[in-house]
């Protein structure tokens, strides 16, 4: 629960309470939520809709540099998200969006998931990411 609550931004402690809050009974911060759930008769799924609410991702810096978005988004499931996804989750225009991937030659259809969208170019999903939050960058 701790290391998911953590990859979430939530704080784990707040994650404990809002579980017993809600009814779910012995959840322990060492305790993985398939376990957690398993117990309840639930699924983890429900268990993560009830933390949910909690989650506070971090602001972005003005100025990010590739290391920055790397350690802040790597294995955050950014392959699976579309761009009007990315826009919303991080406050972008999906202007200044198109702009930056139009600048290396991608021009991506709205609903188009990010690792689609990599894998016709050849790039990283992660990389992706750095075009558009990182001004100048190219991969």
């Amino acid at each position: 629960l701790v290391g998911f609550a953590k990859r979430q931004f939530i704080d784990p402690a707040q994650a404990l309470k809002a579980l017993a809050d809600a009814g779910i009974q012995g959840p322990e911060k060492r305790m993985k939520l398939k376990d957690i759930a398993a117990l309840n008769l639930t699924t983890p799924m429900h268990l993560y809709a009830v933390i949910k609410p909690l989650e506070r991702r971090p602001e972005l810096k003005s100025s990010l540099t590739p290391d920055d978005v790397e350690a802040q988004f790597a294995g955050q499931g950014i392959g699976r998200k579309t761009l009007p996804q990315l826009a919303d989750e991080l406050g972008l225009e999906m202007a200044i969006i198109n702009a930056r991937l139009k600048a290396i030659g991608i021009e991506a259809k709205p609903d188009a998931k990010m690792k689609a969208i990599g894998e016709a170019m050849g790039i990283e999903p992660i990389d992706l990411l750095k075009v558009i939050l990182v001004e100048g960058f190219r991969p």
